[in-house]
C-alpha cells in the first residue's frame, strides 16, 4: 500500500501579504520525516515550495496526485503558510453560519483576480480523494484568525514576526473564480450538489478559528510551533493515534504559544472507533478508554469538561472527584474550580510529578457531590429479596465499587431530596422504572439475580444521565435567550434552506408540533423540516444542538458545534432538511406520537461536545458483575463520543471564565386523525 503526500510550504508571499520565515523549513522537515518513516517504494511525494505553490498547482496536486490513492492507500495533505478569512458571497450564504469562509493563502492568492483557497473548496477536493477509498489525513499549520471582537489579546506577540495570518479580505471572492463544484451549490436543487459535513477525512489543525498560529526561532531556523511539536510527537510515538497526537502536541504547543490550541476533526469517540482513533496515516482504530482528559497546562491540572457538561464544584467535604482511568492505586483529583468549558483540579495524595505533564491522561468521574436521582424502592410485591438486591447493586455501581454517582436509594429523612424515580413491582421478581408521578420510563425488567440487577441499574443510570443533560440550565446567564431554535416546514420542491420559509408556531407550552402527511395510497409520509439556530445577540457565540429522544438517546448529529455570527442564523445540516419520524419499529397509525427535545448549548468559548453522547436505552450493557467493574466508564461525562468539527477547541483565552446557557424546544411528531379516512 502507498502513501501519496502533498506537502505545501510558503514563505515567499508577495505584498500585500507578509513573508514568513518558517513554512519552507516546515515542509522540508515533513519531507524528511516521511522519507525516514515510509519505504521509498511506498512513498509518492509531491512538494510545492514557495513559488510552485500556486492556487492552480495545489488544486492540481489534489486532482492529479492525491487522487491516485485508492483502497488501502493513504493520502496526506500538509500545509504550512498563511490562513485568513473571506466574506461569503450572498449566493453561498447558506453554507456558512459565520458569514466568513476560512481560507488558505496560496503563493499567488490576492494577486490580481486569484482568490484564496476557501475551506469549502478544500472540503470538495478532500471528498473527491476520499471517494477513491483512501484514508485521507490533513494537517494545517496556519491561522484561522478572526478580526472581530472574538480575537483574544495577542499583544504579547507584537514583537514576533511569525504570525501565520493575513487580514481578512473585505470583498467576497468572485463566484466565477471558485471551483465549479462550489458554484453548483448556488442552485438549491442542483443534481451535482455535494454535502460538506461528511466525516471522510481526519484533520489536525494548528489552532482554533479565532486563534493565531505562530512560527518561532527554534534551533537554527524559524519553524512553525505546531509542525515542530507534531513531528516531535510522531518521532517519539510513531504509533500514536490522531486523538493522542492532539493531546500531546497541544501540551507542547501551549508551552511555547499559550494562546494557540491545536484542534482535531472529527472528535467523535464511538464503539469501534473512528478516523481520529486510527494511528497517524491509517491503521486499525484504537477506541479511547474515556473521553474526558486531564492535562497539565498553565501550572495546574485541568479537565476538559466544565459547568456546561454538568460538572458541579461540590464542597471541601463533599467534592467532585475524577480518577485516572485504570491507575493502580487510583490517582484521584478533586475539582476545585468549575468554568464553562473546563475545570481546575487538585491532586489528592499524589505529587503533580507522578504523571507525565507532557501528555493527556484519560479520567473517569469517581464522585459527584449529589446524586442526580433519588430512587424510591416500591418492590415488596416483587419479593423480599428484590429490595436488598437493588440496594447492594446501587451501592457498588460507581468507580472502584463505590455507590453510583447518579442514583441512590431515597432516604425518607432527607427532606431536601424528594424521590424523582420510582422502582415499582409489577410481578414476582419483576420491576419497572417509573417517573415520580408513576408514568413508565422503561419496559418491565426482571430482577431475580445480580446480573439482572446490574442491567436494571445500568438502565437507571442511563436515564439519570439523560435527565441530567435534559435539566442543564443556567438561567442567570446573560446569554440566556441569546439563541432561538426554529423549525420551518420544507416548501414543495425545495431541498436547501434559503431562510425564507416562516418558522412553525410555538405552542403555549413552548413546544412545536409537526404532523405526518397522508398519501394518496393510504399511507403516511414523515414530515421534513428545516431546523435553524438564530443568534439574537450582538456577538458571535458557539453552539451545539443536542437531540434528546424519547428512547433516552442523546446525539449532536444535526449541529455538532460551531460559531454563529452576531445576528445571524445557522441552518443545521448545512441547510438540508431534517426528517422527523416515529421511533424505528413503532406503528405509523392515527394517534401515534413521539417527542424529542432539541437543546442548544450556548457558550462564549468552544465546548467539548462529546461528553453529552448517549445511545438508546438498552444499548449499554454491563460486561461483568457490578461489584467488580473496576475502571468501568460511568456517567454521561465518560460516555463520550459524537461528531464534532475541526473547530472544536480548548478555551481561546486561558484564565478567562466563559459564560454559558441553554435553550430547549420540545418537538412532538404525531400521526393525525384524518376526517373521513380514519375510524372515530
Amino acid at each position: 500500500m502507498s502513501l501519496y503526500a502533498l506537502v505545501v510550504g510558503i514563505d515567499a508571499y508577495q505584498p500585500p501579504l507578509n513573508e514568513l520565515r518558517g513554512a519552507r523549513h516546515d515542509a522540508l522537515a515533513v519531507e524528511s520525516h516521511l522519507r525516514s518513516r515510509i519505504p521509498a517504494k511506498e512513498l509518492d511525494l509531491l512538494s510545492l515550495i514557495d513559488g510552485k505553490a500556486t492556487r492552480d498547482a495545489v488544486i492540481s496536486g489534489f486532482r492529479g496526485h492525491l487522487a491516485q490513492a485508492g483502497p488501502g492507500d493513504t493520502a496526506l495533505f500538509w500545509f504550512s503558510g498563511h490562513g485568513s478569512w473571506l466574506p461569503v458571497p450572498p449566493e453561498l450564504a447558506h453554507l456558512e453560519s459565520t458569514g466568513m469562509f476560512q481560507t488558505l493563502l496560496c503563493v499567488d492568492s490576492r494577486q490580481g483576480s486569484v482568490p484564496d483557497l476557501i475551506d469549502k473548496e478544500l472540503a470538495l477536493l478532500i471528498a473527491d480523494v476520499a471517494a477513491g477509498g483512501a484514508h485521507v489525513a490533513v494537517v494545517l499549520d496556519c491561522c484561522h484568525a478572526d478580526s472581530g471582537s472574538r480575537r483574544p489579546d495577542f499583544g504579547a506577540y507584537d514583537h514576533v514576526p511569525g504570525i501565520r495570518s493575513s487580514p481578512p479580505s473585505l470583498v467576497p471572492p468572485a463566484v466565477e473564480a471558485l471551483l465549479e463544484e462550489l458554484r453548483d451549490q448556488i442552485g438549491p436543487d442542483s443534481p451535482r450538489a455535494k454535502v460538506f459535513d461528511s466525516v471522510d477525512h481526519v484533520l489536525l489543525a494548528a489552532c482554533g478559528p479565532h486563534e493565531l498560529a505562530l512560527e518561532l526561532r527554534l534551533g537554527d531556523h524559524y519553524r512553525g510551533v505546531f509542525t515542530t511539536a507534531l513531528l516531535d510527537r510522531l518521532t517519539q510515538y510513531p504509533g500514536a493515534t490522531y486523538r493522542q497526537l492532539l493531546d500531546d502536541t497541544g501540551n507542547l504547543v501551549e508551552q511555547m504559544a499559550p494562546y494557540q490550541h491545536p484542534t482535531l476533526f472529527p472528535a467523535r469517540a464511538v464503539p469501534g472507533g473512528t478516523l481520529a482513533d486510527q494511528p497517524f496515516l491509517g491503521g486499525p482504530a484504537r477506541v479511547p478508554q474515556t473521553s474526558m482528559t486531564m492535562r497539565f497546562a498553565n501550572r495546574v491540572w485541568t479537565l476538559d469538561a466544565g459547568a456546561a457538561h454538568g460538572i458541579e464544584p461540590g464542597t471541601e467535604a463533599d467534592p467532585t472527584v475524577v480518577a485516572v482511568h485504570s491507575s493502580r492505586p487510583p490517582l484521584k483529583a478533586r475539582v476545585v474550580e468549575v468554568r464553562a468549558e473546563h475545570s481546575v483540579l487538585e491532586p489528592i495524595g499524589w505529587s503533580p510529578d507522578a504523571l507525565d505533564r507532557r501528555t493527556g491522561h484519560p479520567v473517569v468521574l469517581a464522585r459527584v457531590p449529589l446524586p442526580a436521582e433519588a430512587v424510591r424502592l416500591e418492590t415488596a410485591a416483587a419479593g423480599e429479596y428484590v429490595r436488598p438486591l437493588i440496594a447492594r447493586t446501587l451501592a457498588a455501581a460507581g468507580e472502584d465499587g463505590v455507590p453510583s454517582p447518579y442514583a441512590r436509594v431515597f432516604d425518607p429523612a432527607d427532606r431536601t431530596r424528594p424521590p424523582t424515580i420510582r422502582i415499582r413491582a409489577v410481578g414476582p421478581g419483576v420491576v419497572q422504572l417509573c417517573r415520580a408521578d408513576g408514568g413508565a420510563l422503561a419496559p418491565p425488567h426482571p430482577c431475580r439475580s445480580p446480573e439482572q440487577a446490574a442491567r436494571l441499574v445500568t438502565d437507571l443510570e442511563h436515564i439519570a444521565r439523560w435527565r441530567l443533560v435534559e435539566g442543564l440550565d443556567n438561567p442567570v446567564s446573560p446569554l440566556a435567550g441569546a439563541i432561538e431554535i426554529e423549525l420551518a416546514a420544507v416548501p414543495p420542491g425545495q431541498d436547501v434552506d434559503r431562510l425564507t420559509a416562516p418558522p412553525l408556531p410555538v405552542g403555549a407550552d413552548g413546544g412545536v408540533t409537526v404532523d405526518y402527511h397522508p398519501t394518496r395510497d393510504g399511507g403516511w409520509q414523515a414530515p421534513r423540516v428545516f431546523v435553524r439556530l438564530r443568534n439574537t445577540a450582538d456577538r458571535m457565540l458557539y453552539c451545539v444542538l443536542l437531540d434528546l429522544t424519547e428512547r433516552f438517546r442523546v446525539h449532536a448529529e444535526l449541529f455538532p458545534g460551531d460559531w454563529i455570527g452576531a445576528r445571524r442564523t445557522a441552518s443545521v445540516l448545512r441547510g438540508r432538511a431534517v426528517r422527523l419520524s416515529l421511533p424505528s419499529g413503532a406503528a405509523v397509525e392515527p394517534g401515534a406520537r413521539t417527542a424529542d427535545r432539541f437543546k442548544v448549548l450556548i457558550s462564549e468559548t468552544p465546548l467539548n461536545e462529546r461528553p453529552f453522547m448517549l445511545p438508546r436505552l438498552g444499548e449499554l450493557r454491563p460486561s461483568e458483575p457490578v461489584s467488580s467493574r473496576v475502571g468501568l466508564l460511568n456517567g454521561v461525562l465518560d460516555r463520550l463520543g459524537f461528531l464534532a468539527t475541526h473547530r472544536d477547541a480548548d478555551p481561546a483565552e486561558p484564565g478567562v471564565v466563559g459564560d454559558w446557557a441553554t435553550a430547549t424546544v420540545r418537538v412532538t411528531v404525531r400521526v393525525p386523525r384524518v376526517p373521513g379516512r380514519d375510524p372515530a
